[in-house]
């Protein structure tokens, strides 16, 4: 299994992918954590499995940049502590809130205290434990892939 650890400086800012070949839509994910390395390889995986990415530090960012980019997440990954103080599912709370929607979102945390939580059950919130590899965000955009409406 491939693992993803980089250290970068880059900004979090993803600007989009083209196309998908064939016609179909891209997966489009948002990512929201205040590592700027993990951002950022959460970001490159996610543009090499085909998804148009936002990745933000924390969810007023992450508002602001899909406002500017009109931008509708598919599904929301979050880590489950943030610098601000928020909790991740504080922010999915938030987000399905605002989309009227029950979002797919993902939780992810090196707390391994954390996993099955009851929190997590009651949100049906999927929670994927860090170091995060590259089959397992295969198989979670996989799923997302399956529930998209090529409409919205």
């Amino acid at each position: 299994m491939q693992l993803i650890s980089i250290q970068s400086s880059n900004a979090p800012a993803v600007p989009l992918s083209p196309p998908t070949p064939g016609g179909g839509r891209q997966c489009r994910i948002l990512v929201i954590d205040d590592d700027r390395s993990v951002r950022q390889a959460f970001t490159w995986t996610l543009q090499d499995l085909d998804c148009l990415v936002v990745a933000a530090a924390g969810l007023a960012d992450a508002l602001a940049q899909m406002i500017r980019m009109e931008f509708t997440p598919d599904a929301v990954i979050v880590d489950f502590h943030l610098d601000d103080g928020a909790s991740g599912f504080e922010v999915i709370r938030l987000l399905r809130r605002l989309f009227s929607v029950d979002l797919p979102a993902v939780i992810i945390t090196g707390d391994t205290a954390f996993s099955d939580s009851d929190e997590m059950m009651a949100e049906t919130v999927r929670c994927l434990s860090k170091p995060v590899g590259y089959s397992d965000l295969g198989g979670l955009i996989a799923g997302i892939r399956i529930g998209i409406d090529p409409a919205r």
